[in-house]
C-alpha cells in the first residue's frame, strides 16, 4: 500500500487537533506529565510545529 502525500496532510491535522484539544489537566496526566515535565510548553512547540508544516506543505500537495 502507498501513501499518498494527501494523506500524510490529512493524518497531521488530525495529530494536530488530537493535541490542541488537550486541557492542561489532561497534559498532566501524561507519562511526561507524571515525571515532571512542563506538558503544557511542550505540547505548544509540538502543535506549533505541526502547523508549520501543514502550512508549508499542504498548499505544495
Amino acid at each position: 500500500m502507498k501513501v499518498t502525500a494527501e494523506q500524510i496532510i490529512e493524518h497531521m491535522k488530525q495529530v494536530h487537533f488530537n493535541h490542541i484539544i488537550q486541557t492542561p489537566g489532561m497534559l498532566k496526566q501524561t507519562v511526561g506529565g507524571l515525571n515532571g515535565m512542563d506538558m503544557e510548553t511542550y505540547n505548544k512547540g509540538y502543535t506549533d510545529a505541526l502547523e508549520q508544516l501543514i502550512d508549508y506543505f499542504g498548499d505544495r500537495v
